[in-house]
């Protein structure tokens, strides 16, 4: 699969549809995929899957929203169909990747023991992105867009986080996925544990 042309593929159809990301203008799409990328190859370094269909589905996950956020899933999988089909790609290969795209909003399904490893990695890879460090710009980005915030107003919004949490996973199953977000829950605490040092009168 040539990666780099099946991104440049589904750069043009977010380009030729900029409506969908009227709402949140810093949160590019297309960035989000290029992060997810970025942390399904992560997950690959040390998780045994096929890698083809895992990057390929990662590529195409949410070229659906430019039809309908509602049923992005659906109507990725079918560009993606139409693309992989375009490009000669086997059918057995299609269905695998067009069946990820399809159910990768299910995050539940990391659980149920029929489910492909390819289907976790992509829901992993998926959740990954935007938690964290990078949940906590996004909050402040978000907050910044209602116009009257603040500082404690963020820092609020921030504690209300699920990953504040000793018992949250993030959708995460896998060794590696699990080690990744243990690893941004103890940032993110310690983080949090300084910016409450910054505002409130009270010690670290």
């Amino acid at each position: 699969m040539d990666y780099e042309k099946a991104f440049l593929y589904v750069e043009e159809q977010f380009a030729k549809h900029p409506e969908h990301e009227k709402k949140y203008g810093y949160r590019s799409r297309l960035e989000h995929t290029k992060r997810v990328f970025m942390w399904a190859k992560r997950l690959l370094k040390t998780e045994e899957a096929d890698e083809e269909i895992v990057l390929t589905s990662v590529i195409f996950h949410d070229v659906g929203y430019t039809v309908s956020p509602q049923d992005h899933p659906r109507q990725g999988a079918r560009i993606c169909r139409e693309y992989l089909e375009k490009e000669g790609c086997g059918q057995n290969f299609i269905d695998k990747v067009c069946r990820n795209i399809i159910y990768h909003r299910n995050k539940e399904i990391i659980y149920e023991p029929q489910t492909s490893i390819e289907q976790i990695l992509l829901i992993e890879a998926d959740c990954l992105d935007e938690s964290g460090v990078l949940s906590m710009v996004r909050d402040g980005l978000e907050e910044g867009l209602k116009g009257a915030c603040s500082y404690q107003k963020v820092y609020e919004r921030m504690c209300e986080r699920k990953i504040y949490s000793d018992h949250y996973q993030y959708h995460c199953v896998t060794a590696t996925g699990l080690k990744i977000i243990k690893e941004k829950q103890r940032l993110y605490k310690e983080l949090m544990k300084s910016l409450q040092y910054d505002l409130y009168d009270n010690e670290i």
